[in-house]
């Protein structure tokens, strides 16, 4: 935010490097967030997988209920 400013003196200048000298040791949070091409891949497989899983199990659940729990869930 301070490097938005129009302009800068000593001040605003010691600022900026207290808050990147504050700031550094934590940027590897962010780039953990970070995830390469591979890693959408698989992510995105799993979530499928994991979406048809859910749906045959209950589907198969489904089955199993009483005539009333049907027309509750409905």
């Amino acid at each position: 935010m301070y490097s938005q400013h129009k302009s800068h003196n000593d001040a605003t200048l010691s600022y900026m490097e207290d808050t990147f000298h504050h700031f550094h040791p934590f940027i590897d949070v962010f780039l953990l967030g970070r995830t390469g091409e591979q890693a959408k891949t698989k992510s995105k497989a799993l979530r499928t997988e994991l979406v048809m899983k859910r749906t045959l199990d209950k589907e198969t659940y489904v089955r199993t209920w009483t005539v009333s729990k049907k027309q509750c869930e409905m």
